[in-house]
């Protein structure tokens, strides 16, 4: 397809319309209250959709249920002779652990059938397939298929590398040891390579066949660091992301299938379960590395089939590897990182006109105590800036000798608590102490000069030295400890390792020297991760998530924020992992939240008849209190509010009510909660509670239509509604969206064990001003203590959380805002003119420009981009997918 030709041709089409309508970008990136969360919304990924992984054999086993069932590799066997031969259809049976071995409805083709391509579901319409009889290879739960070409010879599995199923008769090179598999005549390469496309069959004239056949090695070998032959089931490796949250896979193929990068141990399928595996962080969501096995065809929003998860794609997660705790596959372990500096006048304190400050990011190398190659400078060096790696700009400064390592050089970091509510939160700034750096410096423990500014603050840029006469030697100077309780005055009790987590964006489990990964130096909310006491599942600290500072980010990269900011909502970076009130949790609770523990939430009455959030679990009598939450229109003041101390509600003593009182209707007849299933309050306006049905009184908690008349979120449920039964009195059956549950009645937990914040400033409390977004989860199968079963949904907001509250839109400081092209505050057809004016070579755009013409931040200007601020200027979407200001 001709790129140039598309856009012109897009623009032109809509430019009569675009030039006279001016549309105001979107004023926040999460969609209102009252939604659902969606796996895609405008054609993009939605933006607080934290991509979740169904772990087939594992997610939903309970003693009560069973798990989502197992899938395996089988074919259909043509000649009968039970081995897979060029010309035979292969398929991912997505439901092997209890159905027939025939080929049925939501199989996945891996190959062409009767004019059907691969990377396609099998529907009830096509009965030339349905019901032909399939053969595993091997016995079904040990397919142990899944090999990878170690491409670039470095000698363990990474983004690279080309994956193979090894499926074929022929398994073993002549010659070669028992056990070893090779690529052979009638193997499946999965990923695209020089040696062939995705989905294609081996033939004989290839070239992976020659020599016996490339060497195939698993990708997720039990001994890190080894090449080992294949030994982990197919099954072991999958991965899907549920996109009606039903917790089954789609037979009509509207998830998505993922072939996962195991990153640290065995995969999280074998041999123990989720809830055991501490390793969630990678194995249970879609991260870099990931092989897209199926993908519905056609999704605006999602990436195609047969290719990896790259940064920037917008399913990826992003996970953090933590130098000194994680073993990776390649069975390096991530050396702690260092705080190193170079003393070019030995005997004295830190001098930033000779002095240089650096992370060390190898300490284990052979050449110790030496500034090497992908090490991070945090001051100028050479005339090279600042979040720069040694490599990078220069290397007049490789082999320099670092000082002597001690103790209190690793307890330098501190925050000024600008705000003065005695917590480390998203508006405070970080400083290194140098005072502690060599003898006879003064200051230790406050701002002082010669100090380094990781973060901005006033008018002086981040990496900046403090000088004398700068604002920040005024008033308070204390430098507080951002991971202790109570946050002391500095010197720090944890080292700066502990803090440290980077982005592996080869995933290949090491630092890459040349500069492609990213270092966060963390936000803390629990107990340092690897600590003793630390808690195994911990949604913040294993994440890049909001309040992460960015201490290096490679130079230039378009879809990438710059270094030295903090993480905040919105941002490509940000992993929305949820805090959850305590009263969730059995007791008693690893590790501790580092600003004091969250409060159960729950919903209360008044005598007014209006129902809240009660955000700080209060008692009986008390008021409702700042913070509440309201969930219907109350006191002449809308839903979707908090109370402010001076409303006129804000006094009204609190009723409680039952807690079982959270239930769906089953609009589509499937007996299962989803995403499509409307939730409610089952209140009773009479005070009678669980009536298990719609009745006068309840409160919908988001919107519905019945017989041609749409009702609002957070609308009161009258008599003559009709989903209260239009004054028959017999509304619709309301079922408790816990897994396996009936009617209504006390089937459904405790409604605070589904209630979930993000803590948009990071302060680990709820906001009593409104500004955090409150979501009530849609439990994967939720079970009681569900968070401790399958993390990766509880833990997050994932696809099917409802958005309970969300605070009222506010435009963000941007730059420039992604699509104002020329910066002028409007998006309109002169932007639309200049990205087609660039991508034929007319105008070349630039700096902010080019970021903001990138509405899709794929790093590129094309076709793409044209049509998607030609759909945003007609209204066909509201948001672009790089969000709503530019990288």
């Amino acid at each position: 397809m001709n790129t140039k030709k598309t856009a012109i041709t897009i623009v032109l089409a809509i430019m009569a319309v675009a030039m006279i309508t001016t549309v105001a970008m979107a004023t926040n990136c999460f969609e209102p209250c009252g939604t659902k969360i969606e796996q895609c919304t405008n054609d993009a990924p939605t933006k607080d959709a934290v991509y979740a992984l169904v772990i087939p054999g594992v997610t939903g086993a309970t003693s009560a249920n069973a798990a989502v069932p197992a899938m395996a590799f089988a074919f259909a066997d043509g000649n009968g002779n039970g081995v897979f031969e060029l010309g035979e259809c292969a398929y991912v049976d997505t439901n092997a652990a209890v159905g027939p071995a025939w080929v049925e409805q939501g199989d996945i083709r891996l190959c062409g059938h009767c004019g059907n391509d691969p990377n396609t579901p099998v529907l009830v319409c096509d009965p030339l397939e349905m019901g032909n009889a399939l053969v595993y290879p091997n016995n079904f739960g040990v397919q142990n298929i899944v090999g990878y070409y170690d491409i670039n010879a470095n000698g363990y599995y990474d983004i690279a590398d080309p994956l193979y199923l090894d499926v074929s008769a022929v398994t073993v090179a002549p010659g070669a040891p028992s056990g070893i598999s090779v690529v052979s005549v009638g193997d499946i390469r999965l990923s695209a390579s020089a040696y062939g496309a995705a989905y294609s069959f081996v033939n004989a004239s290839d070239l992976d066949t020659l020599f016996g056949g490339f060497q195939l090695f698993d990708p997720a070998p039990a001994v890190p660091g080894a090449q080992t032959p294949l030994v982990n089931d197919f099954n072991d490796f999958l991965g899907f992301v549920d996109t009606a949250c039903d917790n089954e896979w789609d037979v009509k193929g509207a998830d998505k299938l993922y072939l996962q990068q195991i990153v640290i141990g065995e995969p999280a399928n074998a041999p123990l379960p989720l809830v055991q595996n501490t390793l969630y962080a990678f194995e249970g969501f879609v991260t870099i590395g990931d092989f897209r096995l199926y993908m519905p065809l056609n999704e605006p929003c999602w990436p195609d089939c047969g290719t990896k998860v790259e940064q920037c794609n917008g399913d990826a997660v992003y996970p953090l590897l933590i130098p000194g705790v994680d073993v990776p596959l390649t069975g390096v372990a991530n050396p702690l990182m260092r705080l190193r500096w170079v003393d070019a006048t030995p005997g004295g304190p830190f001098d930033p006109a000779f002095d240089d400050v650096y992370i060390e990011t190898n300490p284990l190398s052979a050449n110790p105590n030496r500034v090497e190659v992908g090490d991070v400078r945090l001051t100028s060096v050479c005339g090279c800036d600042p979040n720069t790696l040694v490599g990078q700009c220069s290397l007049c400064d490789v082999n320099a000798q670092y000082a002597p390592l001690v103790v209190a050089d690793q307890l330098i970091l501190g925050y000024v608590d600008a705000n003065g509510n005695n917590r480390y939160d998203l508006d405070d700034p970080l400083y290194l102490d140098t005072s502690t750096l060599g003898v006879g410096a003064v200051g230790a423990g406050v701002v002082s000069i010669n100090d380094i500014r990781l973060t901005a603050r006033y008018s002086y840029d981040n990496y900046s030295i403090v000088a004398g006469g700068d604002d920040d030697l005024l008033g308070d100077r204390t430098l507080r400890d951002i991971a202790t309780v109570g946050h002391p005055q500095i010197p720090s009790v944890d080292p700066i390792n502990s803090y440290l987590g980077f982005v592996d964006s080869g995933c290949d489990g090491e630092w890459d020297p040349l500069g492609a990964d990213k270092l966060y130096l963390q936000q803390v909310v629990f107990t340092l991760v690897g600590a003793p006491g630390a808690p195994a599942m911990n949604q913040l600290d294993r994440f890049a998530s909001i309040g992460d500072f960015r201490l290096y980010m490679p130079i230039d990269e378009q879809c990438w924020p710059d270094c030295g900011t903090k993480v905040v909502e919105c941002d490509v970076d940000a992993v929305y992992g949820l805090l959850l009130g305590a009263g969730h949790l059995p007791a008693p609770v690893p590790g501790g939240v580092i600003n004091g523990a969250v409060p159960a939430m729950n919903i209360v009455r008044t005598s007014r008849g209006c129902y809240y959030v009660n955000v700080y679990n209060h008692p009986a009598g008390a008021p409702v209190g700042p913070g509440a939450v309201r969930l219907c229109d109350c006191c002449d003041t809308e839903s979707n509010t908090v109370v402010k101390d001076c409303d006129d509600d804000a006094n009204d003593p609190i009723i409680l009510i039952p807690q079982t009182i959270v239930g769906y209707v089953d609009v589509n007849s499937n007996g299962l909660y989803d995403l499509g299933d409307p939730l409610y309050l089952d209140t009773g306006r009479t005070g009678v509670f669980d009536t298990n049905a719609v009745s006068d009184g309840d409160v919908r908690l988001t919107p519905r239509d019945v017989q041609g008349h749409h009702y609002k979120a957070y609308s009161i449920v009258d008599a003559a509604d009709w989903d209260a039964g239009h004054g028959s009195g017999v509304g619709d059956i309301l079922y408790s969206p816990k897994r396996g549950g009936a009617v209504l009645a006390n089937t459904v937990p405790n409604v605070n064990w589904y209630l979930g914040f993000i803590d948009s400033n990071c302060d680990g409390m709820w906001d009593v001003n409104g500004e955090d977004e409150l979501y009530l989860q849609q439990m994967v199968p939720a079970p009681a203590w569900i968070a401790f079963n399958e993390p990766q949904f509880n833990l997050f907001s994932t696809i099917g959380d409802d958005r309970l509250y969300m605070p009222p839109s506010t435009t963000p400081v941007c730059p420039q805002l992604e699509g104002d092209v020329n910066n002028d505050g409007n998006i309109d057809g002169a932007d639309a003119l200049l990205i087609a004016r660039h991508i034929v070579g007319l105008t070349t755009l630039t700096g902010n420009d080019y970021d903001a013409a990138d509405v899709n931040d794929d790093g590129n200007i094309d076709g793409a981009d044209a049509l998607l601020i030609a759909r945003y200027i007609v209204g066909l979407i509201t948001t672009f997918p790089g969000g709503v200001c530019i990288p």
